[in-house]
């Protein structure tokens, strides 16, 4: 309630909706109520109302009825103020309360805008600067080229886009005073008197179809359709999209073949998230009918941003992978929990490179309402900040407290913030030489003992310069113990008891199976196989790599006075970067081979260094190769798993909060989108480049080389498609006269 107004930087970044410029809007314009940092701005979410009675539902929700109280009990706390008590500063004032947001799903957001979302004008920002038109039997939303500059070469690249120039200008902003002007020249009775307002909302078509918004290919779910395939043959673009003479549909470059259907599905079905992540996606999979079902809201970000551009990477041609990997890294980036201001600017221009790109590729069918949407989630962020303060997850779902701990110890090695579970039976306790190597683990990254180490190591040097690291190792923790006890003899105030537990031998080890740390669970390789949650998966930054492997146990270490100190016992895959192959990077995906093993003589890492990833079947590589995904987790506690049975939650599946991307900066950035790259299409198994596209910038001979190269493979390809129509013959699924 205080944050926003006491600890809150002032800078480039997105932090909090008071971050954003709706907030600041808001104080400016009533001084008196940002002048207490403790009146409340609301969020009004709206989240299953159905008035129309046009959703699925046994049931109707009339938002009227639930709006008139609300407004009421809101003009309230606006003008009469509400006395309230604060706890924290323990004295009484006068609240005042405003709503500043709205949440809901874009058919609600109609509703409470009192705006149309279907239609012509289905975009209330965009008005009649939307460029819609009619394909397909429904109104569908193109031109994103007038975002582009006004000399940018594809904006008279009719070939590659709909077969006209683009001389639209970019729609303009509209201003308070300008929409206000407009409402006032509605004539809100059952139909308008100004014929201003009828030319300006022609009547669209009477009949609509409700077209679901899937990917394409989902059987029964798709947008690529005979009616699709026809409304190209009527623009005239694209002619070897166009149905044959037999009526069958050509294969399209944005499709998968049915021989690889099964092979994504069969992917799918057998994918892992770690728990709480997301649900479980593999009860939404039917495999052996190609079909995907019951998946929510979340469900679709996490595939959209994680799965979609893993799996289509050897499926379809480059040129239709980049931009859809550049559509996630998009969303990855909106959904991050900081967004700085330069960044949301840049995308704002990345993301009309993009449609262009997909204006390219998919028919004109593709690009509903839904799609167009994407060129102005940007200019909400910085309306309101983070976009997951906007989700409705968290008005979905119940959130758990934190487990409070009654131990207090001062040293930043004991694991206070780490929950262990699943005690393993005495085959699985550790070697004496597995114990020293942990106990050197616990020395070696306590940050109270820093000193000591360094004093010990330059002692060795001086000594004996040859192996002084392994001497090191071996001789420190006695030499740290005798320096700990002649401290504790002169009575020093160096002198810690925390410290000599620490330096002691240990009283007693555990092995486990699992644990959480600050509220992460995680899990043994061999405990985790047997569960639909994958929970064994860990990163950890190196000073110059990062290094990723799994769990193979859990050891707890107690020291004197009970002091514990988890540690993770690990496998490391091989990711040295000085050896080849050691690792892949496709589209900006990294992928280790686990078959591979890694400093076999450091196994032990500390509970707390550890970062959650999860791993996917890289579909292109194929084999042990894993594609790796770090995971920024939301450290949220689940107190009922802590008090009960903690392995009884590997199944669950809602995540109590939404899950929320790590920073921005950590993602690859989409500026490639911009480069442009010519637009193929499929004959046969073979992608064929079309020409006639932007001329690409050349930067040096060689580049001039490769151009010179492709206009040669151009040539060869128009002689190529000459002399299949001189024999007039056909293909099975493509009928080579219709280019």
């Amino acid at each position: 309630m205080r944050w926003h107004g006491v600890t809150r930087k002032n800078d480039d970044t997105l932090r909090h909706p008071a971050d954003g410029e709706a907030w600041k809007s808001f104080d400016r314009s009533f001084p008196d109520f940002a002048a207490d940092i403790r009146n409340v701005r609301l969020g009004l979410a709206t989240d299953g109302f159905n008035p129309t009675g046009n959703m699925n539902l046994s049931y109707r929700k009339c938002l009227d009825v639930y709006m008139r109280p609300l407004i009421d009990e809101l003009k309230e706390l606006w003008e009469n103020d509400v006395p309230t008590f604060d706890w924290y500063s323990q004295t009484s004032f006068r609240m005042k309360a405003t709503v500043i947001w709205t949440i809901s799903d874009f058919p609600r957001y109609g509703m409470l805008s009192s705006q149309t979302t279907k239609g012509y004008k289905a975009w209330p920002i965009c008005l009649g600067d939307l460029n819609a038109s009619w394909h397909a039997r429904k109104v569908c939303y193109l031109g994103s080229r007038t975002g582009l500059p006004e000399d940018h070469l594809w904006r008279f690249d009719a070939a590659s886009f709909d077969e006209k120039q683009e001389f639209g200008l970019k729609p303009q902003e509209r201003s308070d005073e300008w929409i206000l002007d407009m409402l006032n020249s509605f004539d809100f009775g059952r139909l308008s008197s100004d014929p201003d307002v009828l030319a300006r909302n022609p009547k669209r078509p009477s009949r609509l179809e409700n077209w679901t918004h899937k990917i394409f290919g989902f059987k029964d779910k798709t947008k690529d359709t005979v009616k699709a395939r026809r409304d190209l043959q009527l623009m005239n673009i694209r002619p070897h999209l166009w149905l044959t003479t037999l009526g069958s549909m050509p294969l399209a470059h944005y499709r998968i073949n049915l021989a690889n259907e099964k092979k994504v599905f069969k992917w799918f079905e057998a994918i892992k998230y770690p728990h709480g992540y997301a649900g479980n996606i593999s009860r939404c999979v039917k495999a052996g009918e190609n079909k995907l079902f019951g998946l929510k809201t979340h469900d679709c970000h996490i595939m959209l941003q994680r799965l979609f551009p893993v799996v289509i990477r050897p499926c379809l041609h480059p040129d239709v992978v980049e931009p859809l990997v550049a559509v996630s890294r998009f969303f990855r980036k909106l959904c991050a929990r900081e967004l700085k201001k330069s960044d949301v600017h840049g995308l704002k221009e990345d993301i009309v490179y993009i449609m262009c790109k997909l204006e390219r590729i998919f028919p004109p069918a593709f690009f509903d309402i839904m799609i167009h949407l994407m060129i102005h989630l940007l200019e909400q962020a910085l309306l309101i900040g983070p976009v997951h303060y906007t989700w409705m997850f968290p008005q979905e779902s119940n959130t758990t407290e934190a487990e409070s701990s009654t131990n207090v110890f001062n040293l930043s090695i004991v694991s206070e913030v780490v929950r262990s579970f699943c005690n393993l039976p005495n085959s699985y306790k550790l070697t004496k030489a597995e114990l020293r190597e942990a106990h050197w683990c616990v020395l070696d990254h306590y940050s109270e003992v820093d000193y000591y180490k360094k004093k010990h190591l330059e002692l060795i040097i001086a000594r004996q310069p040859y192996r002084a690291e392994e001497m090191h190792k071996r001789f420190f923790p006695n030499y740290f113990l005798n320096w700990i006890e002649e401290l504790l003899r002169e009575n020093s105030t160096d002198y810690s008891q925390e410290l000599h537990n620490l330096a002691c031998k240990l009283q007693h080890h555990s092995v486990h199976g699992g644990c959480f740390v600050n509220g992460v669970k995680f899990v043994t390789f061999y405990r985790d196989e047997e569960w639909a949650t994958q929970n064994y998966g860990v990163m950890v930054d190196g000073d110059e790599i990062c290094y990723y492997g799994i769990i193979l146990s859990v050891v707890e270490l107690l020291y004197g006075a009970g002091m514990p100190v988890v540690l993770f016992k690990c496998k490391w895959f091989n990711t040295d970067p000085s050896l080849p192959r050691s690792t892949k990077m496709d589209h900006g995906f990294l992928s280790v081979n686990t078959s591979t093993s890694w400093y076999e003589s450091e196994l032990f890492i500390l509970a707390t260094m550890a970062k959650q990833v999860f791993y996917l079947d890289d579909p292109k590589e194929g084999g042990d190769w894993k594609v790796v995904n770090v995971m920024s987790h939301r450290n949220i506690w689940s107190a009922s798993t802590l008090e009960g049975d903690a392995e009884g939650a590997c199944d669950e599946e809602e995540a109590p909060e939404p899950y929320q991307e790590e920073l921005s900066s950590y993602i690859p950035d989409t500026q490639t989108i911009r480069i442009n790259n010519d637009p193929h299409y499929v004959h046969g198994n073979a992608f064929i480049t079309i020409p006639g596209s932007q001329v690409p910038h050349v930067d040096n001979e060689e580049d001039e080389d490769e151009n010179d190269d492709e206009e040669t493979h151009y040539e060869e390809d128009e002689e190529e498609e000459e002399d299949e129509e001189d024999d007039d013959t056909e293909d099975e699924d493509y009928d080579v006269n219709d280019v």
